[in-house]
Parts: structure tokens; sequence; C-alpha cells
């Protein structure tokens, strides 16, 4: 798979911010935020869940 493949499933995902402007930690987090809208949870929850990660990590 090319990098400009790569870019392109990327943009699918992040929106229109190329792929070098992303860090690994930018990546990281907005993929959580996805995953936790796709929860079937009352958004209290996925908030609460977001924090409690957030909080774990740093």
């Amino acid at each position: 798979m090319k990098s400009t493949d790569i870019n392109e499933k990327v943009l699918d995902v992040y929106g229109q911010l190329p792929l070098d402007w992303l860090t690994p930690e930018d990546i990281w987090w907005n993929t959580l935020r996805k995953i936790l809208n796709e929860l079937d949870e009352p958004e209290s929850v996925k908030k609460e869940i977001y924090a409690q990660i957030q909080k774990d990590i740093t």
C-alpha cells in the first residue's frame, strides 16, 4: 500500500487534514472519539468514558 493510499483512508476518517499534519496522538484521540460516537450509549456515558481514559493515560 502506498502512502498516498493511506492518506486517502485517513482523510475518509479524519476530514480534510493531510496525514502529514496529524501526529500519532491526534490519530489515537480521533479514533477513540470515532469509536465512542458509534457506541449506543447516552452522551453522558461517552463523556465519562473519554474523561476516564484521558485521566488514566495523562
